[in-house]
Parts: C-alpha cells; sequence; structure tokens
C-alpha cells in the first residue's frame, strides 16, 4: 500500500505546483477559463526601483500619501494626468505574478503592483503595457512577471546564474511558465523589460561585461534563444563621468545584439529629462508619463517585427464585418461609392489637380463649404454646396496666394475648422522644395488675415524629413491636436517616400509643439501581403464614444517606381485611446481601395480621405485620378473629388 501513498502524494504535490481551475480560482476569486486557444502574452519586468516603479496615480494620491508638499508631482506626468486608467476594472484580462502563492492575480493598481514606495497608489510600467496589449490583443490574456527590488545591483545581486535576484527571477518565470501552460496553448513571451545601472557605479567599468552575461542567461534559462529585451537608456546622470561607462554599454549592447533595443528618452541634460521623465523635480525615478512612453516604443518596435498572418487580402462576410465594425467604428465600411461620382472636377484654367484636403469639408451658416487646393498656380479655391452632394464654385477668385517669402509659391489649404464663428485654414507654403505650415483666418471667406511666420516646419518635428503638411487638428480637453506628414521628396535619392505622420501640440493652435510620441504612425513592415510599407500620410482622426479613429493613406512600392509614392495608394484604419497614441492598425486594411479600373477616376489612385458625419450616416470624401495622356503632368493622370457612404445608401439629407 506504501505505493498509493506515494501516488497521492505526489498527485498532491503536483496540484500545488500547476494548480487546476478550481484551485486559481480559489486564490484569485477570477476564472481563468482555461480554454484552448485563448492566447496568452507575458511580459517581464526586471531591474531595480525603476522596473518595480514609483510613479504617481494622480496629484490628489501623492497628496493623501502626504509626499505633495515635500516631492510635488511634475505637472502632467501621473496617470490621470497621462490617461493610465488605475481602477481594477480597466485591465479585465492582465493579471501578476504573486510569488509568495505561486499563482497569478488579476492585476488590481491599489493593490499588487509589487512596487517600491510604501504608498499603494504608485506603479510601473506594468499600468501602460497592460493597457496597451489588451488593445492589440483584444482576445488575448496579458501575464507580468515582475522583480524590480530597490538598489540592488548588477554585479552581485543580480549576476548572472547565480546571483540571489537573477535566481529568484528565474524561478518566478519557470513557475509562472508552469501555471501559465497548463490554462494556454498558444503562448507569446513578448519580452523583457531591464530597467537597472544606477547600483553598479562602484563597478561601472566592468558593466557591459556583466549586463551581456546576463542577457545571455536570460536567454539558457528562459529557453528563449531569441527573447527580446528591452533596455532603458538612463537619463539623470548628465555630467556624472563615473557613470559613462553604464550608459555607453547600454548603447554598445543594443547595437550589437539584434534582439536588444535600447529605449531612448534623453532629451539632451537632466535639467530637461527630470522635467519631462520624472515623477517629481530632480529625482531619478520615472513618471506615468515616462512608463506610457515607453511602453509605447516597445508596441512599435514589436510592430516593426510582428510576427502576425496578414490579413489585408481576406475578404470579410458581411457578418463578419459587422462584428468588425462593433471592434473598430464604422469607418470598417462597408463603404459604397456615390453614383454621381466624381462630384468636383477640374474647371476653368487648372491643368490638372483638384484636391480636397483630410479635413477641409465644413458646414457653416447653413451651406457646405469644400476647401480645395488647385493646381497651376498651386493656389486655394472653394467650392459651395447645399447637400454636400451637388458642389458649385461660386467663382474663381484665390482664397489664399502666396505673399510672404516663406510661402514660396505654394498656398493650399488642406485643414478647416470652425472657432467662434471664424474659419480656420492650415495650409503649406513650399519655397526650394521645402513645405512649411501657415494658419489663416477669416470671418466672410473674403477678407483673410495670416500668422506672419510659419507656425510649424520639419525643424519643429521630431522626425526627420524637409517636407511637412498639416493634415487634420482636433481639441481634447484644454489641448489643440495638429496631426502632420514629414518626409522627403518622392525622389530623394537616400530617403524616397517613408512619410510618417506625426502629431504637435497646442494650447491656443497657433504655437505647436512636438509630441514626444511622433511619430504616431509609421510604414508597416514590407511583406506579401503588405499595402502601406512604402508610405503612410493624409490622416484624419474623428473621436467616436473611448476611442479615436485615424483615416490614412498608404501605398507601397513592391510594384516598382512608377508614381513615386503615389503607386496603389489605399486608405488604412487605426485607433487609439489618446490622441497621442498608441495607434494600432486594423488587421484588414486597406478598408477602402482604387476601383482597379483604369478609365474610372478612382480607379488606381486615392488620397486624402475626409470623413464628415450627416445626421447618422458617415460620407468620406476623397480625391482619385483618371490616366490620361494628354494630362499636363508627370504621372499622366488629372485629379477629381468624390465621396462614398458607410451604409451604402447615397443620402441627400443636411445635418441634422
Amino acid at each position: 500500500m506504501d505505493w498509493i501513498k506515494k501516488v497521492i502524494l505526489t498527485i498532491f504535490l503536483l496540484m500545488q505546483f500547476f494548480p487546476g481551475k478550481s484551485q486559481a480560482q480559489r486564490r484569485t476569486g477570477t476564472n481563468f477559463s482555461g480554454k484552448p486557444g485563448n492566447k496568452a502574452l507575458v511580459f517581464l519586468i526586471a531591474g531595480q526601483s525603476n522596473a518595480g516603479g514609483v510613479a504617481a496615480f494622480s496629484p490628489e494620491t501623492n497628496q493623501n500619501a502626504g509626499m505633495q508638499d515635500k516631492h510635488p508631482t511634475n505637472p502632467g506626468t501621473t496617470a490621470s494626468e497621462v490617461g493610465i486608467p488605475t481602477d481594477k476594472d480597466a485591465y479585465p484580462r492582465s493579471y501578476i505574478w504573486n510569488p509568495s502563492v505561486r499563482s497569478f492575480e488579476p492585476l488590481s493598481p491599489g493593490d499588487n503592483l509589487q512596487t517600491c514606495y510604501q504608498d499603494s497608489c504608485r506603479h510601473g510600467i506594468e499600468l501602460p503595457m497592460a493597457m496597451f496589449l489588451e488593445m492589440h490583443f483584444p482576445n488575448g490574456k496579458v501575464y507580468f512577471v515582475k522583480h524590480g527590488p530597490a538598489g540592488h545591483n548588477l554585479h552581485t545581486q543580480w549576476k548572472a546564474g547565480e546571483g540571489p535576484d537573477y535566481t529568484d527571477f528565474i524561478k518566478q518565470y519557470t513557475d509562472a511558465m508552469g501555471y501559465i501552460k497548463c490554462h494556454h496553448d498558444q503562448i507569446q513571451v513578448v519580452g523583457l523589460y531591464w530597467d537597472q545601472g544606477e547600483s553598479d557605479l562602484q563597478e561601472a567599468e566592468g558593466y557591459g561585461e556583466n549586463l551581456r552575461g546576463l542577457f545571455a542567461a536570460f536567454r539558457k534559462d528562459t529557453e528563449i534563444p531569441d527573447l527580446q529585451i528591452y533596455v532603458r537608456k538612463h537619463l539623470f546622470q548628465h555630467g556624472e563621468e563615473d557613470f559613462a561607462p553604464i550608459v555607453q554599454a547600454q548603447v554598445d549592447i543594443t547595437n550589437e545584439d539584434d534582439d536588444s533595443f535600447l529605449l531612448d528618452l534623453d532629451l539632451g541634460s537632466n535639467e530637461k529629462n527630470f522635467k519631462a521623465w520624472a515623477w517629481t523635480d530632480n529625482n531619478g525615478h520615472l513618471s506615468s508619463k515616462a512608463y506610457k512612453e515607453l511602453s509605447g516604443r516597445i508596441m512599435a518596435l514589436r510592430e516593426k517585427d510582428e510576427k502576425v498572418p496578414v490579413a489585408n487580402d481576406i475578404e470579410l462576410t458581411g457578418e463578419q464585418l459587422q462584428e468588425m465594425r462593433k471592434e473598430w467604428g464604422p469607418f470598417v465600411g462597408p463603404w459604397k461609392r456615390y453614383g454621381k461620382n466624381p462630384v468636383i472636377g477640374l474647371e476653368d484654367k487648372e491643368t490638372y489637380s483638384i484636391q480636397n484636403g483630410s479635413q477641409s469639408v465644413i458646414k457653416w451658416k447653413g451651406q457646405w463649404y469644400m476647401f480645395l487646393m488647385t493646381s497651376q498656380p498651386m493656389v486655394t479655391k472653394l467650392a459651395v454646396s447645399d447637400d454636400g452632394l451637388t458642389w458649385k464654385r461660386p467663382h474663381h477668385n484665390y482664397l489664399l496666394k502666396p505673399e510672404m517669402e516663406w510661402e514660396g509659391s505654394y498656398n493650399l489649404a488642406k485643414v478647416a475648422l470652425l472657432r467662434d464663428d471664424e474659419v480656420w485654414l492650415y495650409y503649406f507654403g513650399k519655397k526650394d522644395k521645402r513645405e512649411c505650415i501657415g494658419l489663416a483666418r477669416s470671418r466672410d471667406l473674403l477678407n483673410w488675415t495670416k500668422q506672419p511666420h510659419s507656425i510649424f516646419t520639419s525643424d519643429s518635428s521630431n522626425v526627420d524629413g524637409t517636407r511637412v503638411f498639416p493634415e487634420c487638428v482636433i481639441k481634447e480637453g484644454g489641448l489643440w491636436y495638429m496631426y502632420y506628414d514629414i518626409g522627403w521628396g518622392y525622389y530623394h535619392p537616400t530617403h524616397p517616400d517613408n512619410y510618417s505622420i506625426g502629431v504637435a501640440v497646442s494650447r491656443d493652435g497657433i504655437t505647436w509643439t512636438d509630441s514626444p510620441q511622433s511619430p504616431v504612425l509609421t510604414t508597416s513592415k514590407s511583406t506579401a501581403g503588405s499595402w502601406d510599407d512604402g508610405m503612410v500620410s493624409q490622416c484624419s482622426v474623428q473621436k467616436i464614444g473611448e476611442w479615436y479613429y485615424m483615416l490614412y493613406s498608404g501605398s507601397t512600392n513592391k510594384y516598382g517606381r512608377q508614381h513615386a509614392g503615389k503607386n496603389r495608394m489605399a486608405f488604412g484604419l487605426a485607433r487609439s485611446k489618446s490622441p497621442e497614441g498608441p495607434w494600432e492598425k486594423y488587421p484588414h486594411n486597406p478598408v477602402f481601395k482604387p476601383t482597379g479600373n483604369e478609365g474610372d477616376f478612382d480607379g488606381v489612385f486615392l488620397q486624402h480621405p475626409c470623413p464628415v458625419k450627416v445626421g447618422g450616416q458617415w460620407r468620406m470624401y476623397y480625391n482619385g485620378w483618371t490616366k490620361k495622356d494628354d494630362a499636363k503632368n508627370t504621372i499622366g493622370a488629372e485629379y477629381a473629388i468624390g465621396v462614398a457612404f458607410t451604409d451604402g445608401t447615397e443620402s441627400t439629407d443636411s445635418d441634422r
């Protein structure tokens, strides 16, 4: 009978190590469904106090903890101020490993985030990563394994293979993965966030060798040879020569290691870094704003290396499309073209180009107005309509024309909005192959007042490029956000195309500062099914419910350079919970494509999606071209403007 007792004891011990569903429920009060096919996303966090995290939930929680007088939070840096939820219900599919009970618990801000202050209203990178991963994987569960004790060094405590922190972390990982494997048959380790270095000042010269050894040990003991490791570059040690070898090691290792990535938020000085990224001034601990930025960069790096099947060419059924509309809003379609397209074409002495912008249609004083970009000369004109479908050109006068030196020979408005019964036009000028953004205002569409200088140039952007164009301006709270395109010329010898979308922030709509998140949307990795690997541009952003939805133009260069960056341009969709991102691309992009018939005005090329809500329906104005041998431009095509509808009807109702 002894063998029976041994079997029972063995089963009991295995149940403790690999608890079944009922035991998980007893430990956490949560139903881990355990259904095969539910994907598990695992994110690892290791280091010292900035891995543990001390970012404040809000100025109020900092006050309640008795720290606001001595250590006030930096303005605009707490979780509540940057849009990171701090209530448990915001993370329904996220869990964190509790090593004391050897089980996962629901991620619960204020309870179990394992931070480095006694104040429980603190967090680390786990909150924004949970937010982004749940957003990116709507059907997956997110698991965190975290070990970030304050003040612990690499050369002894985290020493590869033998340090007490290292062995503790690997044990947590091994136990956690055993648990996850009992409940999921699809498991993806997203990566490991490493944030450590301050405690190695006395051994700074050996930091590089120790860090290389650590990363090798991580990959060996996790049995993931290509484990992605994200290293946060240190920010607050400018001028400390003794610390320089640690920063240099972080840079060198991430340069030489294809699976390690440097997260560099450095703005060039301690003063700037404390103000931008620390939770309180002159303190080396990161804020919620910093963790959100770091998480956004990790997600962007993942997207560049995403191993996800391309879904561009998968045709969705009507039922599937309706389901996607619930998740992704109305812009997924189906879109139906207006039967009387195009609604605006060339007139008068216009040679080949007539274009709308991505935010160029407004309703004002009972009428619809569309601001047009025309060619020869490159000026802004006007179209008027009673219903938004039948358009007239009341005159061919120039609303905007070049007048100032910086404008060169261009005055093309792409963005129109109403503010206090005044029309604001954001336009661009061009001089010496360099576009810049200007602003003009009018109360009667006849007399325009321009800002005397350009309000935003390529030098204003954090993104490299020489050409910058306004695309969309929205207001959220007390701030204005301007989305812009930036890149080089289509035939630039080293940077052809590769346009990306940035966002700038303003309190008055006139003086703009680029967001540290820029660029917020970039080209996709080139694959067999990719369609926007050549450039992304010309976006329009609308807030619908809790989401911001972005329609944008994208193109590929896989089919040659006949039309430079405009080859097979189509419209894609992205979404975000914040104006500054991160933005997630719709998995079934593009949502609107050329017809494929070269005789149609929109048969081979589309640009400038301009969504406008009319009653309960969305319309989308857009630009297309018709190929013509006698067209007076290098691409052999003439432009026109059309409209499409989301619900398949051709409504003529005015805005109700």
